[in-house]
This record gives C-alpha cells, sequence and structure tokens, in this order.
C-alpha cells in the first residue's frame, strides 16, 4: 500500500473555503495560521520522515 492510497480527502466544512481564499490572497497576513508542536519519542528514519512532511 502507498500512502496516496491510504489518504482519504473530505469536504471543506462551510467556512473553509472563506479562510482559503483570504489566506491565498493575503500571503502577507497570517490571520488563520496556527502553530503547535509535536513530540516524537523514539529514533525515526529520517528519509522517510522528510518525505512525510513534504507531503503535508
Amino acid at each position: 500500500m502507498t500512502l496516496s492510497q491510504t489518504v482519504k480527502y473530505y469536504p471543506f466544512y462551510s467556512p473553509q473555503p472563506d479562510f482559503w481564499f483570504e489566506q491565498i490572497f493575503q500571503l502577507d497576513v497570517s490571520l488563520y495560521n496556527t502553530g503547535g508542536y509535536v513530540r516524537i519519542e523514539g529514533i525515526i528514519d529520517s528519509s522517510i520522515f522528510e518525505k512525510a512532511f513534504n507531503f503535508l
């Protein structure tokens, strides 16, 4: 199974297209950007991690 076979796409909920369009047309405004972090425990394969990160 490849990554593209496991990805599911869901429709936007009603306000999401508005957020997306505003962010696309106002690239210098970070109103809808949200920060966060993830803690990874254990050993990771850096090449797989990089591919997953770039995919997202």
